[in-house]
């Protein structure tokens, strides 16, 4: 499976963790895994993909720290999707000057308070 570019597994039932051996697709542009019942961790390879450009977490169960570096956050920008998790945390090594748009509506439960001043 090492030349899967593509992989959509949304709407089907999964229960339990994302495997770490995903990081292993480096091949992947796109992974769909979103509302299923994943829970735990997102695992931190998930973000080393070097050809990711679509990552859709959409409502799961995920919780515990965003792994990705604020350069993953911001390569991904709007097609990184965490909605609907609403044990996600962020921390701020996710953030850069670069991030544009980030959507974690229902995911977050409070701001976090080391965020960076955000400026213009």
């Amino acid at each position: 499976m090492a030349g899967l570019v593509s992989l959509d597994l949304a709407y089907t039932w999964l229960i339990g963790t994302i495997p770490a051996s995903m990081a292993c697709l480096c091949n992947l542009t796109y992974l769909s895994l979103n509302h299923n019942r994943l829970t735990r961790v997102i695992p931190s390879g998930l973000g080393g993909l070097p050809l990711i450009h679509d990552l859709d977490l959409n409502y799961n169960r995920l919780r515990g720290q965003v792994p990705f570096r604020k350069e993953v956050v911001e390569w991904l920008g709007p097609k990184l999707k965490l909605t609907g998790n609403d044990g996600l945390c962020l921390g701020s090594k996710n953030f850069g000057t670069g991030l544009v748009k980030l959507s974690m509506a229902a995911s977050l439960t409070m701001l976090p308070s080391h965020w960076p001043v955000m400026a213009q």
